[in-house]
């Protein structure tokens, strides 16, 4: 009766340590989750593996791509992932299409004007949330906001794409160069189209 007795007690023991490991296992999962939220109501930065790019086509059928290599920006969302605030900064010298030449004649007057207007900037003013995707990780929505390029300033509606797992904010949309004032050039279209992928740390 006493070795039964042990026995029992034994399994008590167990019982007991279980429970204390699955409480400790909940706690740092708590833990874990409460941390990685507050990431997402902070004031984020954006990461340098963003692409800040853009596609024009040239005689009407080439397509051209470049992107903008030195950028900075904000972002800010509340507690349920609504974007409270964004911002964004290019510096007009970092444009680049893979092709020298062009690249330097983007930089001239008739085009970007990099000696008069050095940077280019964007500034929400409000964020639209349409929808969530069926996974519950992307969230759908439009950023309005004002796009300040060759010192000209013009509102901007951006359609974005958020996943909040991941912290990636995409954003489409489009302009016309003229609207800002930029001569361009006969063999290429006005109208650039906007593929901006952006990640925040």
């Amino acid at each position: 009766m006493l070795h039964t007795k042990a026995r029992h007690k034994g399994f008590g023991q167990r019982g007991t340590l279980e429970k204390i490991f699955h409480s400790l296992i909940c706690a740092l999962l708590l833990m874990t989750t409460q941390a990685y939220s507050a990431t997402h109501q902070g004031n984020l930065s954006l990461s340098e593996d963003s692409h800040i790019g853009f596609k024009a086509t040239k005689f009407g059928f080439v397509s051209i791509d470049g992107v903008f290599k030195d950028f900075s920006g904000n972002l800010k969302l509340d507690t349920t992932n609504n974007i409270i605030n964004l911002s964004g900064e290019v510096k007009i010298a970092s444009v680049f299409t893979d092709n020298k030449k062009r690249d330097t004649h983007l930089l001239e007057s008739d085009f970007l004007d990099v000696k008069a207007y050095p940077t280019s900037r964007f500034m929400m003013t409000k964020y639209e949330r349409l929808e969530e995707q069926k996974d519950d990780k992307h969230i759908k929505g439009k950023v309005y906001g004002e796009l300040n390029l060759h010192g000209v300033t013009l509102p901007l509606v951006l359609d974005s794409m958020l996943n909040i797992n991941t912290l990636e904010l995409t954003l489409k949309g489009e302009i016309n160069i003229k609207d800002f004032g930029i001569e361009g050039s006969k063999m290429n279209s006005d109208r650039i189209e906007l593929h901006i992928k952006t990640f925040w740390k």
